[in-house]
C-alpha cells in the first residue's frame, strides 16, 4: 500500500476511468439511438418519395389516357367525312366537275379542322391557356349547314334525316369556328349514335335581339332523367331503355 497521497491519485485515475467509461457508453448509445433515428428517418422519407411516384405516375397515365380519348373523340368524326368523300370522288360516280370540286373543298375544309384540332389538343396538354377562344367572322347559319351536309351521308344510311330550321338566311357573328363545329359534331354524332331507330335530327337556329339560340333535337330513344343528370360526365353512356327525345 502506497502512501496517502499516491492511494488519492489512484483513487483519481480509477474514478475519472470510471467517468470516461461511462461517458463512451452514453455517447455509443447516443450514437445508437441517432443512428436508427436516422435509419427510420431514411425510410419514412423512401415510403414518402415511393408513394409520391406512384402517385405522380397514376396522374400522368390518367392525363395521357384523357389526352388520348380526347383526341381520338374530336379526330374519329372528320377522318370518317373526309373518307366518305375521298371514296365518292375515288369511286367515279361524281361525273359533275363542280360537285368534284365542292367535295374536294370539303375535304379541305375537313383536314384544316384537324389541324385545328391537334394543335388545340396538344396546347391543352403543355397548359397553354386551354380556355383561350379563338374569335373570327362568320356565319353560323353556313356552319350549321356545312356540318348537317357533311353528316348527312352517315345518316342516311341509319334512315336518319338531318334538317336545318331557321328563319334567318344568314347569322353573322364573332366566335370560335372550330369549337362551334366540334360541338356540333359531337351534338350530331351522338344523336346518330344512340337514335335506335330511322327518325329526324333537327337544328334550330333563332336569333333573339343580340342573342342567338341553336338547339339540336332528335326523336330517337331518350334517356331517363336519372341518367340525364350525368350527361356532362366524360364518357358518360346513358342506356337508352326509354322512348323520348
Amino acid at each position: 500500500v502506497g502512501s496517502p497521497v499516491e492511494c488519492l491519485g489512484l483513487l483519481c485515475t480509477v474514478a475519472a476511468a470510471i467517468l470516461l467509461a461511462v461517458r463512451s457508453s452514453a455517447q455509443r448509445r447516443r450514437l445508437t439511438d441517432l443512428e436508427h433515428a436516422h435509419q427510420e428517418e431514411l425510410a419514412e422519407l423512401e415510403q414518402v418519395h415511393h408513394q409520391a411516384l406512384a402517385e405522380m405516375r397514376s396522374q400522368n397515365q390518367s392525363e395521357m389516357d384523357a389526352f388520348r380519348s380526347s383526341l381520338s373523340h374530336s379526330l374519329r368524326m372528320p377522318v370518317a367525312i373526309i373518307q366518305g368523300y375521298a371514296e365518292l370522288l375515288v369511286s367515279g360516280v361524281i361525273k359533275d366537275t363542280e360537285v368534284a370540286v365542292e367535295y374536294l373543298e370539303k375535304i379541305n375544309q375537313r383536314s384544316q379542322y384537324m389541324t385545328e384540332a391537334i394543335s388545340r389538343q396538344f396546347s391543352v396538354a403543355d397548359s397553354i391557356n386551354s380556355s383561350k377562344l379563338t374569335y373570327s367572322q362568320l356565319d353560323l347559319i353556313s356552319l350549321v349547314g356545312q356540318a348537317a351536309s357533311d353528316m348527312q351521308a352517315a345518316a342516311e344510311e341509319q334512315g336518319v334525316r338531318i334538317q336545318v330550321i331557321s328563319p334567318e338566311q344568314h347569322i353573322f357573328m364573332q366566335g370560335d369556328a372550330y369549337l362551334l363545329s366540334r360541338v356540333l359534331y359531337n351534338l350530331l354524332e351522338n344523336a346518330l349514335k344512340y337514335m335506335g331507330r330511322p327518325g329526324v335530327i333537327t337544328i334550330r337556329v333563332l336569333l333573339q335581339g343580340d342573342d342567338v339560340s341553336l338547339l339540336v333535337q332528335d326523336d330517337g330513344l331518350g334517356l331517363s332523367p336519372e341518367e340525364t343528370a350525368h350527361i356532362f360526365e366524360p364518357n358518360y353512356q346513358g342506356s337508352n331503355h326509354t322512348a323520348g327525345q
